[in-house]
C-alpha cells in the first residue's frame, strides 16, 4: 500500500510540472514575435498568425512567423476589465 501512495505522489508532481510547462508555452505563444515583450493583438492576413503587438505591426511589412507579405491586419479585441 505504501508504494502505491508514493507512486501517486510522483504522478501528481509529473502532472503539475507538465501543466506548468503548458501554461508557459501558451504565454510564450502570445508574446509579440517582433519585440518579444508585449502581448500579441494583431492578426496578419492572409496567413492568420496572431503574432504582433499594436506598436510593432505598423513597422512590419510581412508576418514575423512565416514571412508572408502583409495584405491586411485585424486587431484582436481586448477584454474589458469588469469592476
Amino acid at each position: 500500500m505504501g508504494l502505491r501512495g508514493d507512486n501517486e505522489t510522483g504522478e501528481n508532481r509529473g502532472y503539475e510540472k507538465n501543466q506548468q510547462e503548458n501554461e508557459e508555452q501558451s504565454t510564450r505563444k502570445m508574446i509579440c514575435k517582433s519585440c518579444n515583450s508585449r502581448n500579441s493583438y494583431v492578426i496578419f492576413l492572409p496567413c492568420r498568425h496572431l503574432c504582433s503587438c499594436k506598436a510593432c505591426q505598423a513597422f512590419l511589412d510581412s508576418c514575423p512567423v512565416c514571412g508572408m507579405a502583409k495584405k491586411a491586419k485585424k486587431g484582436k479585441k481586448e477584454k474589458k476589465k469588469q469592476r
